[in-house]
């Protein structure tokens, strides 16, 4: 989705990876996205997207099929956060 709307109106995409344990996570969810002017300027700015790192869905972006990969009985990460995790720009 967000590929489409990069060609209707060019913004930078900022995802926002988090995981059902993560107490940071959960505080940000609970304060700085609640904050009406950083939501502004997300909304403003970039094109803000919420991905799950634990995602079980496999989810296409930039022309790649990314997907959950499990790393024992009941725990895994989904190759996209793990992939965007490793970007040090």
């Amino acid at each position: 989705e967000a590929e489409k709307l990069q060609q209707e109106k060019a913004k930078p995409i900022l995802i926002f990876i988090y995981t059902d344990w993560c107490k940071i996570c959960h505080g940000m969810k609970r304060t700085t996205f609640k904050n009406k002017k950083v939501i502004s300027l997300l909304n403003e700015k970039f094109y803000f997207i919420q991905l799950n790192g634990e995602e079980k869905k496999a989810i296409s972006f930039l022309g790649k099929t990314f997907r959950y990969k499990p790393t024992g009985t009941t725990t895994g990460s989904h190759q996209l956060a793990n992939e965007l995790g490793a970007i040090n720009k």
